[in-house]
């Protein structure tokens, strides 16, 4: 694969990856443009016996928001948190109205960054419980267990009007 290659298919991956963690557009944007930087520069170190592509991309991305961390402690609260509208990548279609992002922007506020992380694998990225441990440093059962946790909290968060759509709706 070559590096313009890697850039259109990961991009909208990793950007929507970061996003969920900070849930900042312009600080996403820095931390992106970051990660990019880092796999352009590693790009000739990558060795495909160590790892997937994806695992070494997403484990720059994780290193990447981890030093963003250690030089930026005082962090907004999700509750200083407002919804800026979903990201558009040429050629994406998109999946949900805007009033459902609203709502679903909603219920992410109400995890903590990493309970969004594991909801953005789980299901955005589509990965199995064995890929995000792998990727993460965690068992199989711990991701279960967590994942449990966090559709209880998600459930739970969700208003009864929520649940009339969701009874309503054509999947």
């Amino acid at each position: 694969m070559q590096i313009d290659q890697m850039y259109e298919l990961y991009y909208p991956k990793i950007y929507h990856y970061v996003y969920y963690r900070l849930m900042n557009k312009e600080r996403t944007e820095d931390i992106v443009s970051s990660v990019f930087v880092k796999v352009v520069a590693g790009w000739n170190s990558f060795d495909e016996s160590k790892a997937s592509f994806s695992t070494w991309l997403y484990t720059i991305a994780q290193n990447t928001l981890t030093d963003y961390y250690r030089m930026n402690k005082p962090m907004a609260s999700t509750e200083e948190m407002e919804y800026e509208g979903c990201v558009e990548f040429e050629g994406e279609e998109q999946l949900i109205r805007e009033e459902t992002n609203k709502e679903v922007y909603r219920l992410l506020k109400t995890l903590n960054e990493a309970e969004r992380e594991l909801v953005f694998l789980r299901f955005y990225e589509d990965m199995k419980n064995k890929q995000i441990a792998d990727l993460l440093g965690m068992t199989e059962t711990a991701v279960s267990t967590k994942m449990s946790r966090i559709m209880h909290k998600l459930r739970s968060s969700m208003r009864p009007e929520d649940f009339a759509e969701l009874e309503s709706s054509e999947f």
